[in-house]
């Protein structure tokens, strides 16, 4: 598994909860500039409740529907352009991270992503990895899979992370750690999410469109409650709306938010709800944290020689999974563990891999510095103690 993409912001929070909402806007099949104006509406709408995480169905600036349209550059462009005023737009909604879909093109190759958006700025943008190519569905005619390296793309002159292994973080509560992913995603033996939850994601967003048929709302609700229960997290899952039904299926906008095997909230089929929950960030006692590798002293260096930010060193124990570990921190974790026996290590298998992953780790740091253009705004360790902060400054939670 490839080096995982942290993307940090702070956002809106209050007394330990967070407010998620699934929304699923009223849209016309490629009419870029209608869908916009009713993303911006609800994100407007999102923000005055107090939102923190805004959640868009699979391709609403665009629409899923538009079959080979998505072949033509006009309606690209005006995606990227869509793409591009949403993020303007964010600059109204401080606080608030909103997961819009649309179709991107890369060397190429078009790819269905959902872009994380906040404060004006493109945080991160995550290609969809499993595309549906049966029955009603054939995205493969027009979409190429996502993939899990890390690679930066330029959008309105900002360079953006593109990759599926992206997190996205809060800096006023690392509990926060959302993982994306899309539609079919969730529907495979292996979902990205099971991923993004063992590097530490406490809440998946889905972007979705995914059609009715007999008895589909039924198991789509189970799917996103149990895999909410499985991976101990908040799931937040939003769906196309019936403006999508102009062909030979149709789209109820099945709105759902899942905490820990528990349904929060749920809309009723082609209603055009938006539903919102709020999430107990307070709730979670299993940490997974990581125990400090060969590779990391020489990072901490750097640090202590004031020649790394914070930020960086904090990227680093992240890097080829140093030492991961896990940390129970509640009475309920700890009657919940049992035994299951011990055995040795053989050093020959386990220290070449050792030696991997250190290595993996360096190389991807140094990358990292590279591809880093600014340190401006982060924080070392002549800040910490010019300004003597203190354990619970929220700068260097």
């Amino acid at each position: 598994m490839t080096e995982r993409t942290y993307i940090e912001r702070e956002g809106k929070l209050k007394d330990g909860y967070i407010r998620a909402a699934a929304m699923t806007p009223k849209i016309k099949v490629a009419d870029c500039e209608y869908n916009i104006e009713n993303i911006k509406r609800l994100m407007s709408e999102a923000h005055k409740k107090d939102t923190a995480i805004a959640v868009f169905p699979e391709m609403c600036i665009t629409g899923y529907t538009c079959n080979d349209l998505f072949l033509h550059d006009r309606l690209l462009n005006t995606a990227i352009q869509g793409l591009v005023d949403i993020k303007k737009y964010s600059e109204t909604t401080p606080g608030m991270i909103s997961f819009v879909g649309l179709p991107y093109e890369m060397n190429g190759k078009l790819y269905n992503v959902v872009a994380g958006i906040m404060n004006g700025c493109i945080l991160g943008m995550v290609p969809k990895m499993y595309l549906p190519n049966y029955g009603e569905f054939y995205e493969r005619r027009q979409f190429t899979p996502g993939f899990n390296e890390c690679v930066y793309v330029d959008v309105d002159g900002e360079e953006v992370p593109f990759g599926s292994e992206l997190l996205f973080t809060f800096d006023n509560n690392r509990k926060v750690k959302i993982g994306v992913e899309i539609c079919e995603d969730l529907w495979t033996p292996q979902p990205p999410s099971i991923k993004h939850a063992m590097n530490g994601a406490t809440i998946i967003v889905n972007a979705s469109a995914s059609n009715e048929t007999i008895g589909k709302r039924q198991y789509r609700t189970e799917l996103v409650k149990n895999q909410s229960a499985r991976l101990v997290s908040c799931y937040v899952y939003s769906s196309a709306g019936d403006g999508e039904s102009t062909q030979d299926i149709v789209f109820g906008g099945h709105d759902i938010i899942c905490e820990n095997g528990t349904i929060l909230g749920m809309s009723e089929l082609f209603s055009g709800q938006q539903i919102y929950a709020d999430i107990d960030l307070k709730a979670y006692d299993v940490i997974i944290g990581y125990r400090a590798d060969d590779s990391y002293f020489s990072f901490a260096e750097s640090f202590v020689q004031n020649g790394l930010p914070l930020r960086s060193l904090n990227e680093a124990l992240h890097l080829g999974r140093l030492g991961t570990q896990t940390v129970l921190i509640s009475e309920k974790a700890f009657r919940n563990l049992t035994f299951d026996g011990a055995g040795f290590a053989d050093k020959t298998v386990y220290y070449p891999k050792f030696i991997a992953r250190d290595s993996n780790a360096r190389e991807t740091y140094r990358k990292e510095i590279r591809n880093r253009r600014s340190y401006k705004n982060d924080i070392f360790v002549l800040d910490i103690l010019r300004e003597e902060m203190k354990d619970n400054d929220s700068r260097i939670q």
